[in-house]
């Protein structure tokens, strides 16, 4: 028969045995991400704290030196708005530049400035002939200055779609006109159609079809 006394004696040294080890061990070591996670929140409650006194006026400095920057131009650049400018600006940086066509070629094919081929191409906006703006728009898209380009192609963009809408417009009254009124629409239109191909606005076979349209509406119309 088996003494009590040894079996609790059995278990007591079973239980120190097993607590010996969990007190003599060491504490797991502590990840390092907890003390840069401390950090990281003691960051964002500093900049929270400072950012609404610092940002208006670091703001204010930044807009300040922008400002003074946008001031200055580049030399060499010239910026021109492609819509909206007044006839004063036609002449450019040379007020007294002649506005025949001969003089504004010459400028655009043989001045090396830049601003004054700039000027030419704003100088066509005054010519009385079509036929002469639209050829020198033109021989501005071949210009070597970006500037030129985009100002030439601007100017002609303009003019072709001031015309087609101009013809898109007859084209509609002359859908749902009376009969009174068709056979002046119909010269309307057909010297819309021919003022688009005398100035050059259209070229080749389109410019073929647009004639041989504007003769069919003349020989069309009501008498």
């Amino acid at each position: 028969m088996i003494d009590g006394t040894a079996i609790l004696g059995c278990v007591g040294l079973g239980a120190a045995a097993a607590a010996g080890p969990a007190r003599g061990a060491r504490p797991p070591p502590r990840l390092g991400f907890q003390r840069a996670d401390r950090a990281a929140w003691l960051l964002f409650a500093g900049t929270s704290l400072a950012l609404p006194a610092i940002g208006p006026v670091a703001l204010a400095v930044l807009m300040r030196r922008l400002a003074r920057r946008g001031g200055r131009t580049a030399s060499g650049m010239v910026r021109v708005p492609l819509a909206g400018l007044p006839d004063r600006l036609a002449a450019g940086s040379e007020p007294n530049l002649p506005p025949g066509p001969g003089s504004l070629e010459a400028r655009l094919r043989f001045d090396p400035a830049p601003a004054h081929r700039i000027a030419a191409v704003l100088a066509t906006r005054r010519l009385q002939d079509a036929a002469d703006a639209v050829r020198l728009l033109k021989l501005g898209l071949r210009d070597r200055n970006e500037d030129v380009r985009l100002l030439a192609h601007a100017l002609l963009s303009d003019r072709d779609q001031r015309a087609f809408q101009q013809i898109d417009q007859l084209e509609t009254e002359l859908a749902g006109a009376p009969g009174q009124r068709r056979a002046r629409l119909a010269d309307l239109l057909a010297e819309a159609l021919t003022g688009v191909c005398d100035s050059g606005l259209v070229s080749g076979e389109l410019e073929s079809l647009t004639r041989r349209r504007a003769r069919a509406l003349l020989e069309a119309r009501p008498s």
